[in-house]
Formats: C-alpha cells, structure tokens, sequence
C-alpha cells in the first residue's frame, strides 16, 4: 500500500523468499538484471580479498563451485518470475544507474522493449 512511484533493489537472495517475491509482484512491475556468473563471482571474490572473508552463505571449501549453484538456481527463479529481463553483457558489467533507468523509461513508457537477446 502506498508505494507510489518507487524502485526496490533486492539482493540476490530474495529469491527464496516466496512470500517477498508475492508481495514484489504485487506492486508492479519487476526487472531482472541477468549478469554473467563470472562477473557475479568477480565481484564476490574482490570484497572476500578486501574484507578477508567470504560472505556468510559461502564456506570456505570449494565456495566458486557452491556460488555457482546458488546462482543458477535463483537465475532460473529470477528468469521466471520478472516481467522483464535485461541482459547485461560480460563488457557493460555493470551499466551505472542512469543507462538502467534510461532503458526502462524506454520500455515502459514509451513502450519502447528492448532487444531479446537470444542464449
């Protein structure tokens, strides 16, 4: 009730929260934005070298290989609840926020859908 006109971020976790995902597409329209795993893991593995940890779901035995999992389940939950699907591609990694709120005032206001990119 009462969002108005807003933009929710999730972590990546939030795909196994059934609950949150009801009340997320409730609300409106929801945007996935597809990154590759290795520049998921890249950036998982950076903040591990700068903090000196991993983050609280991984342990420290084989943690690519555990993340690698994880991922493609939430991608495959993601790929199936979002209204829409931005891939975004190894060398765009990341697009700053502006390209993203560009392309989705193009696509939802000015009905403007962006390409399907085939996989």
């Amino acid at each position: 009730k009462g969002t108005g006109n807003s933009v929710v971020s999730t972590g990546g976790g939030i795909s196994d929260n059934g609950e949150a995902l009801k009340i997320i597409k409730g609300c409106g329209v929801s945007v996935f934005l597809d990154i590759p795993f290795d520049a998921v893991w890249q950036r998982i593995a950076e903040k591990a070298e700068k903090t000196g940890s991993l983050p609280g779901f991984l342990s420290p035995d084989n943690p690519k290989e555990q993340f690698r999992e994880i991922y493609d389940r939430r991608r495959k939950i993601y790929l199936d609840f979002s209204d829409y699907v931005f891939s975004i591609q190894e060398k765009d990694c990341l697009p700053d926020s502006k390209t993203i709120a560009e392309k989705l005032y193009n696509m939802l206001i000015k009905k403007n859908p962006p390409e399907i990119q085939e996989e």
